[in-house]
């Protein structure tokens, strides 16, 4: 069982994770944060539910709908799954517009419940719907492992290429008690350009 110091560390540095993310992809860098083709306010242009965005109806396996997201330093797009209405991922009901695809929010609602995306115990995933971003906490080692499980879920929750995945507004990151060494720094996808090589 989890103590009360051990919990508020693991909040305190999973929160440290995700304000760092966050102050990294608002740090100027992103020609194209906030840009939306939609009607709502920084949430990625959305597919109608049964179709494609090619307009050919879906099939058993096939997304209800697509998400159409800004590339990171380009004018252009990039389309995904609907991975917001997916069924697994939830929006935090105490900061809306930041959902959880996989990993834990940290804390537990009134009611006893404890809202999680797709269960993970190696990494937390977040979509900044304000900016369109994404910010991946790798909280347990080793990290490289926990990259590359990270990595794989993305992809096939997204439906997106590696290229893809690399043109997307992206933060991979650690904190100081799950390692040091590599706390602080813009990890990057394993198959980008400029990532940092981790053990495994």
């Amino acid at each position: 069982m989890m103590t009360n110091m051990t919990r508020y560390l693991l909040i305190g540095a999973l929160a440290i994770i995700v304000v760092g993310g966050a102050l990294y992809l608002f740090s100027g860098t992103n020609k194209n944060a906030g840009t939306t083709t939609n009607s709502s306010p920084g949430l990625p242009a959305a597919g109608s539910t049964g179709q494609s965005s090619s307009g050919s109806a879906t099939g058993p396996g096939t997304p209800a709908s697509t998400l159409i997201l800004p590339e990171r330093d380009t004018s252009t797009s990039i389309t995904t799954n609907d991975f917001i209405h997916n069924g697994t991922t939830i929006e935090d009901p105490e900061n809306k517009g930041d959902y959880y695809l996989a990993g834990s929010l940290g804390y537990c609602l009134k009611d006893g419940t404890c809202p999680s995306g797709a269960p993970s115990n190696d990494y937390h995933i977040v979509y900044f719907s304000k900016d369109q971003s994404f910010t991946i906490a790798l909280i347990k080692e080793s990290i490289g492992t926990a990259r590359l499980a990270a990595e794989q879920f993305l992809l096939a929750t997204l439906g997106v290429s590696e290229n893809d995945l690399c043109n997307l507004k992206y933060y991979v990151g650690t904190d100081i008690y799950t390692n040091s060494l590599y706390a602080g720094k813009n990890l990057g996808f394993s198959f980008c350009p400029g990532a940092t090589a981790l053990p495994k």
